[in-house]
């Protein structure tokens, strides 16, 4: 969630930088409406129910807490304009976040 806010809050300067955020969950998505009306427009969120994108994406921690959960690794994507892929973070467990001065770093060099 942390995450979230720091992307809402960056919003701004994501925009100036022609920056569209985008944020899978693997959450029902009547919850993540809940969290949509609270962010607006300045991040889209997207509900994956069954983990299938992050599942495809390699992003289901192996050792989710509790055991049996669906959880995935808060990655961070980037694509340009053109929608080729550029860049990512990927940390090793869901409790871990990407850095922030990286995120924003790895997004300047593309402007």
């Amino acid at each position: 969630m942390r995450e979230l806010v720091w992307l809402a809050e960056k919003s701004g300067e994501f925009e100036r930088l022609g920056v569209r955020v985008f944020a899978l969950a693997v959450e029902d998505p009547a919850k993540l409406q809940t969290l949509q009306n609270e962010f607006g427009n300045r991040i889209t969120l997207l509900a994956d129910a069954e983990g299938e994108a992050a599942r495809a994406l390699g992003l289901i921690d192996p050792d989710p807490f509790p055991p049996g959960r669906i959880l995935a690794r808060a990655a961070t994507l980037f694509f340009d304009r053109d929608g080729r892929f550029r860049w990512a973070a990927y940390p090793k467990s869901y409790r871990a976040r990407p850095d922030t001065g990286d995120v924003l770093a790895a997004i300047r060099r593309f402007d």
